[in-house]
């Protein structure tokens, strides 16, 4: 995409400023209204990466306004200490993400959705559980942190991990080190809505699903005509 279909920007979020880019669709019209989506990036990631130039990019060339944020107290965001991984505050980013979305004159207020991909996936089902301005979303390899955290990404076994994670490389054993398979199905199994859908990608790892083409394409291949539906 163009460098010129990128806007760099930055709005109000509790206590500091978040930074944020904006990308636009082919052709874009100001005098137009156009569907919206939120991305929210990784743990331990950044706008640049995954959420803004694989899904926003691809979302925007689809003919959506994708705004990719920084977390809170990560990348070109503000906010102190440095480098926090707070979830409530991360769920809380994305709700400052639509604030300042429906301020723009091109943005339909009510045709709104969200994307996140690992931890940013649950942070975004969180985030629409109350914030019903999200009309449609999808989680891509989400990461139910809380858990992640809890089972100290190994069970509190680090050795034994270790030997799992050999095992599971050597099987292709779907759980994985973050448990993205197992987090997926109980998303799915608890979200209310009638209009859901779960996919798997198989062959692939959980990382594989961040940039790396034939899984993101096929990731795409369910979310694309799926936010043209329901925004």
């Amino acid at each position: 995409m163009p460098s010129e279909n990128i806007r760099n920007i930055t709005y109000k979020n509790l206590g500091w400023d978040s930074s944020a880019d904006i990308r636009l669709p082919p052709n874009f019209d100001e005098k137009r209204k156009y569907p919206a989506i939120v991305s929210t990036h990784p743990i331990g990631s950044c706008k640049e990466q995954t959420s803004g130039n694989v899904y926003g990019a691809a979302l925007a060339k689809e003919g959506f306004v994708v705004l990719a944020f920084d977390a809170s107290f990560q990348g070109a965001s503000g906010g102190s200490s440095r480098f926090i991984e707070d979830p409530s505050i991360r769920v809380s980013d994305i709700r400052f993400a639509i604030d300042y979305m429906v301020t723009l004159p091109y943005v339909d207020e009510n045709r709104i959705g969200a994307i996140g991909v690992c931890g940013g996936g649950a942070y975004t089902i969180h985030a629409a559980i109350t914030d019903h301005r999200i009309k449609a979303l999808a989680s891509i390899t989400g990461v139910n942190f809380g858990r992640l955290i809890r089972e100290g990404f190994s069970n509190f076994d680090p050795v034994g991990a270790l030997d799992k994670m050999g095992k599971q490389r050597t099987a292709g054993d779907k759980p994985g080190g973050f448990g993205a398979y197992r987090d997926g199905w109980e998303i799915y199994g608890r979200a209310a809505s009638k209009n859901k859908h779960i996919a798997v990608v198989e062959g692939y790892s959980h990382y594989d699903l961040y940039d790396r083409p034939e899984p993101v394409k096929f990731a795409l291949s369910k979310v694309i005509p799926f936010f043209k539906e329901n925004l």
